[in-house]
């Protein structure tokens, strides 16, 4: 909870956009960076800085679009391999699929809230549900490319590797592709129905 409660001050003061903020924001950065750094966790070779990824994380976290909606999603995934490419592949999976879960569940609720205003017949209305849960088994392969944010990484006690992956993609984005998708769907099976995003 107070990790939480810190997170949010974060963004709070992220939106406000002045020096003492920015010297606020960069105090906190460096306070989850040394608990990163306490419980083992190193940037790899390579990499950008711990802090610099903590800081791109916060800035994006805070970013709005024109309608002051989270401009991003994220997804985070831990994994532990034999090898460090074994436990960066599976997070960065594990990553994308917890990011496409996210955004097809934020087009069901869309598309439930807006067959509750409709007027379809039953048969109808279901079937835009089928649509919707057809979306969910491919939202990840529609995706495409994801932001990396934050890679970290540290040796367990048996020389596994970790991986703490964050990732994030741009939730308009996402939501357009399910947009399309369930609308071009609708329209083949003949259901008049056309996802209206919100504004």
């Amino acid at each position: 909870m107070k990790k939480m409660i810190q997170m949010m001050m974060c963004l709070f003061l992220l939106s406000m956009g002045t020096p003492a903020v920015a010297q606020e924001i960069t105090k906190e950065v460096k306070k989850e960076a040394k608990r990163l750094k306490k419980e083992g966790w190193t940037v790899v070779p390579g990499a950008l800085p711990m802090e610099t990824q903590l800081a791109k994380s916060f800035k994006m976290q805070a970013e709005t679009d024109s309608h002051f909606q989270p401009k991003y999603v994220f997804g985070e995934a831990q994994s532990i391999g034999e090898f460090y490419d074994a436990a960066k592949m599976t997070a960065s999976a594990v990553a994308k699929s917890d990011l496409a879960n996210k955004i097809s569940s934020q087009i069901t609720s869309l598309v439930e809230a807006q067959l509750k205003n409709e007027q379809l017949p039953n048969d109808q209305a279901v079937s835009v549900s089928q649509v919707c849960e057809e979306f969910k088994s491919i939202c990840e392969q529609k995706l495409g490319t994801i932001i990396p944010v934050m890679e970290l990484q540290r040796t367990k006690k048996n020389g596994n590797k970790e991986v703490l992956m964050r990732a994030a993609y741009d939730i308009g984005k996402g939501l357009s592709t399910g947009k399309s998708f369930v609308d071009s769907k609708c329209k083949e099976k003949g259901i008049p129905f056309v996802v209206a995003m919100e504004q």
